[in-house]
């Protein structure tokens, strides 16, 4: 007698990246399937939803690799639905710290550019202006960035206290140092103090200035 055995495969359910928010202040929602609700400490965030903060607000989240994100005011967050370790970075900007023994490239993509990195932490603006709404400037406060633009593929490292401007469809400028940004607030700990940004990025003199 023959004995057939049916094998049933189940698919594995999987997701691509996800995150749980650690802090909220001001008004901040979470859009998921279609649904938008105001965001809590422990909410979740999973691939495909997106997080949106309104002006003098913020927010904290930590991602499943352990990577805190601090997403200022009047900015927007998208976790794509195929990939993994990526966020995307729709506009305003983000504070960013990846702990060094990171065993995947943590990146933050924009239109204009591909961020990756591995132990570091740094700072992201995308959208600098009305009439600049594609431009991104970021620098770093420790370790060090690989910074890719989508429009001349061109890569370039960005060392601690270094920042670079990516103009819209142009290449990424040669990195350099900048005066002011030591005062912006890397704080991610709400426990440790204040963590509001109060500092306004120079824009208009951010390929002029230098450190004294």
């Amino acid at each position: 007698m023959k004995l057939f055995i049916l094998l049933i495969v189940f698919p594995l359910l999987t997701h691509a990246y996800s995150g749980k928010i650690n802090h909220v202040r001001g008004d901040v929602t979470i859009t998921s399937q279609g649904k938008t609700t105001k965001a809590q400490t422990d909410s979740i965030l999973n691939s495909g939803d997106v997080l949106k903060t309104a002006a003098k607000a913020v927010v904290l989240l930590t991602m499943e690799d352990a990577v805190v994100l601090k997403l200022n005011e009047k900015s927007e967050l998208a976790i794509p639905e195929k990939e993994t370790h990526v966020v995307n970075l729709n506009s305003g900007s983000i504070f960013s710290k990846v702990e060094k023994n990171t065993k995947r490239q943590f990146k933050i993509n924009t239109p204009s550019v591909v961020i990756g990195v591995r132990g570091t932490q740094f700072f992201t603006s995308y959208g600098q202006s009305e009439s600049k709404k594609s431009d991104v400037w970021m620098c770093v406060n420790e370790g060090s960035v690989e910074v890719t633009s989508t429009a001349g593929k061109k890569q370039v490292i960005v060392n601690q206290g270094e920042g670079v401007v990516i103009p819209a469809g142009k290449d990424v400028t040669a990195p350099k140092k900048y005066a002011w940004t030591k005062k912006l607030n890397w704080n991610l700990d709400p426990n440790a103090g204040e963590i509001v940004n109060d500092v306004q990025i120079k824009y208009d003199n951010l390929l002029k200035e230098d450190y004294d």
